[in-house]
């Protein structure tokens, strides 16, 4: 049966041309559409937990509720650097943040702001994509400064150069008292961000707050959002559940969730009237060329093969047809989606700017997983099996004789 459905689909290379086009098209729409749908959900989320955290966050249990500087975690830098090491893991970024008072000695305004220690090098993976200086010069490792927001700045009518007062409270009843230079100043898209937000480096910070080796979050970047329980428990195992508690980004981006249910329920709405345009495409083919070939079945049937082995032999076809539809389809994907995986397009002009202004950097990236691949190839070939139960009826239920009398 294998060869009789083999010399079939030589026998009329047009006929298996349209066939395996139909499948073809089918199958690389279908990848090419769940693969951007994941890559723009994959894209905002990174892109919004660069401003508020990260998808996975590390806190000191009693932090979390108090929020005070007495409830920061101390951790060593071994421990760390084990974090990562985790698979999956893009970036860790450990960080300090209190809330304190600040001024500057040219005007009468005070105001309230959070205080953020980070790490200059690391947080320019993080923040670099969703933020901007533009006046000054960012953070290093050896100044000693701060980085304000642009609203920030026209409120307390300070700019680069000026120096601010800082008082706070420090780590176990200490005081927090400094001076610091303003190095530049930050276009955040977040406006609360921007204008109550003030940016140090880490050991400034630390040393400010009287806290050595002390954090009050550890936030962590991961490859993929569906890696992120993976790390979670990975983590687990090297800091002690009952000192530390470990969030992921569901627990900070709760109404995002909600929304991307909406996005979700609509991308499932597309995908099936996709999935019933394919679905029809392929049954149209079918049924085409099954009527084609109605009289090549009752000649078959006629010489003495069974109705049985001649749906075998149909069903072989189709199977060698969709297969290498769905081979050659997946390949030409795969390179497409892997290039801009690595290539993401960006965006210019009012849509770059409408992004901008919700945490999202202007980029299309492109999703690629093996889940992807595999429940597209799979859905289009259980269509393909129902699609298979029409020429199977009509061979069944062929009056052979009227089919006859039409030769």
């Amino acid at each position: 049966m294998l060869k009789l459905a083999w010399l079939n689909i030589n026998r009329n290379t047009h006929r298996t041309l349209i066939t395996m086009t139909s499948v073809l098209v089918a199958v690389f729409f279908c990848i090419m559409l769940n693969s951007v749908h994941k890559g723009i959900w994959n894209s905002s989320i990174n892109s919004m937990l660069k401003m508020t955290g990260g998808h996975v966050e590390i806190h000191k249990k009693e932090f979390v509720q108090s929020k005070s500087i007495d409830d920061i975690m101390t951790m060593n830098r071994a421990a760390i650097d084990s974090i990562t090491l985790i698979p999956h893991v893009q970036g860790v970024f450990p960080c300090l943040e209190s809330f304190v008072l600040i001024s500057h000695s040219s005007g009468n305004t005070s105001k309230g702001v959070a205080l953020v220690g980070v790490v200059p090098k690391a947080e320019k993976q993080r923040l670099g994509l969703v933020t901007k200086i533009i006046e000054g010069k960012g953070l290093t490792e050896t100044n000693r400064g701060i980085l304000i927001g642009k609203n920030l700045s026209g409120q307390m009518k300070i700019g680069v150069g000026d120096s601010v007062i800082i008082i706070g409270k420090g780590y176990h009843g200490t005081s927090a008292v400094g001076m610091l230079p303003i190095l530049g100043i930050l276009e955040i898209p977040v406006a609360n961000i921007d204008k109550s937000t003030i940016f140090t480096n880490l050991e400034i910070a630390q040393e400010l707050f009287g806290a050595h080796n002390g954090y009050s979050s550890i936030y962590i970047m991961a490859d993929q959002t569906d890696n992120v329980d993976a790390i979670k428990r990975n983590i687990g195992k090297i800091l002690p559940a009952e000192e530390y508690e470990i969030t992921d980004w569901r627990t900070s981006l709760g109404d995002f969730i909600d929304y991307s249910d909406l996005t979700e329920a609509l991308g499932f709405v597309i995908k099936f009237f996709l999935y019933l345009l394919v679905g029809s495409n392929i049954l149209g083919t079918i049924i085409m060329q099954t009527n084609e070939r109605k009289q090549e079945f009752s000649m078959m049937i006629a010489l003495g093969i069974s109705r049985k082995r001649l749906c075998l032999s149909l069903f072989y076809e189709l199977i060698i047809i969709v297969m290498s539809s769905v081979l050659v389809a997946s390949i030409i994907s795969f390179i497409i989606v892997y290039y801009f995986s690595g290539h993401p397009i960006t965006l210019s002009g009012e849509s770059a700017d409408i992004l901008l202004k919700y945490s999202i950097c202007p980029k299309i990236t492109l999703a690629i997983s093996k889940e992807l691949f595999i429940n597209q190839i799979l859905m289009v070939l259980c269509i393909c099996m129902a699609v298979i139960m029409y020429p199977i009826s009509v061979i069944r239920h062929l009056k052979v004789d009227m089919c006859q009398n039409k030769l």
